[in-house]
């Protein structure tokens, strides 16, 4: 399973607000980096839809160890845009 370096996530979060292919690697191999230390709400409506339905996969196939995610955390992602038959 392809990781991003721990000490590494925070640099790769911010890092992805700007370089789209980063923002892709992290989403691919650990969306909750983005969730966690990430700014969502920097982030279009298509990428978060995908940054979340990437989380949520890899939940349902027990990949993540350590999915915390606080209420603040998911704040970030309150948006009339993400509600169903909004797009």
């Amino acid at each position: 399973m392809e990781t991003v370096v721990p000490s590494l996530r925070a640099e790769a979060a911010w890092l992805s607000l700007w370089h789209p292919d980063i923002q892709n690697e992290v989403i691919r191999r650990e969306p909750l980096t983005l969730i966690s230390q990430g700014d969502p709400s920097s982030l279009s409506i298509s990428i978060c839809e995908q940054l979340l339905l990437r989380y949520a996969s890899k939940q349902a196939a027990a990949e993540i160890s350590d999915d915390h995610v606080d209420a603040r955390e998911l704040r970030m992602f309150a948006g009339q845009q993400l509600a169903p038959g909004s797009s």
